[in-house]
């Protein structure tokens, strides 16, 4: 997985209220002002950096330009990940990748599988993920077994890859030879053909309203295959030159 950073700060716990748990601080908020839409996923793997040691859990987050007061709550009780009183506010370190698309947050430390949940403001509103399980201990992230490319009958540039069990959708992105992104979506379909998004779940993001190759360009087609409860379980990646 080839990402790499920018530079950008992050407002951090941009309301000043001390740290609490969890279920005291979403009882800050109206309830009609709380979205569990921030998409994050976690995964453990020895070729996401290999100058870090230790197999490092890596936290990936979409958040906002305009985000404001982003926190990290943490639940050592992965049996009860909806219990809100059992997460505590953790302090964390972040780098931004893709030009500000990614957040990164790595974790040296932990010992033990928990659970996780990511939050921001934005105007009046608080934006939070779902209960993310790091499975520290009982799982690493393993490679796909490859991504096959083809032309389809349709003429589309079709990509294919092997789904892997307790996998509930695959998150897709595209870089272009400048690693930005072409576009970043969510399927529940081990399969994707450019640029047909009708069997798509969310857009997350797209440079054009219907993005092209550019030919004799290099590419990079990225799948990462995430649970329900956000751990990614594989992923893979092909590099191709667009005809």
């Amino acid at each position: 997985m080839l990402l790499f950073g920018c530079e950008k700060d992050l407002e951090l716990n941009g309301n000043n209220l001390p740290k609490a748990n969890l279920k005291n601080y979403l009882a800050t908020y109206a309830e009609d002002k709380i979205a569990d839409d921030l998409f994050a996923f976690a995964g453990k793997s020895p070729f996401f950096e290999n100058e870090t040691p230790g197999f490092p859990v890596h936290i990936y987050a979409i958040i906002p330009d305009n985000a404001v007061g982003v926190r990290i709550y943490s639940s050592d009780s992965t049996q009860f990940p909806d219990s809100l009183d059992l997460f505590t506010q953790i302090d964390f370190t972040y780098e931004l990748l893709q030009d500000g698309f990614f957040t990164r947050f790595i974790d040296n430390d932990t010992l033990q599988d928990k659970v996780i949940r990511i939050s921001y403001q934005n105007a009046d509103s608080l934006h939070i993920s779902i209960p993310i399980e790091l499975k520290v201990t009982s799982r690493s992230s393993s490679r796909l077994n490859g991504i096959i490319r083809e032309i389809n009958s349709q003429d589309y540039l079709s990509f294919d890859w092997s789904s892997v069990p307790a996998t509930e959708f695959h998150f897709l992105t595209m870089s272009d030879p400048a690693n930005d992104l072409v576009f970043a979506l969510i399927t529940r379909r081990s399969d994707f053909s450019f640029y047909d998004i009708r069997f798509t779940e969310r857009v997350l993001f797209q440079a054009e309203t219907r993005p092209q190759l550019q030919p004799n360009y290099q590419y990079r087609f990225s799948v990462f295959s995430i649970s329900s409860k956000g751990w990614l379980n594989a992923s893979a990646n092909n590099t191709f030159t667009a005809e």
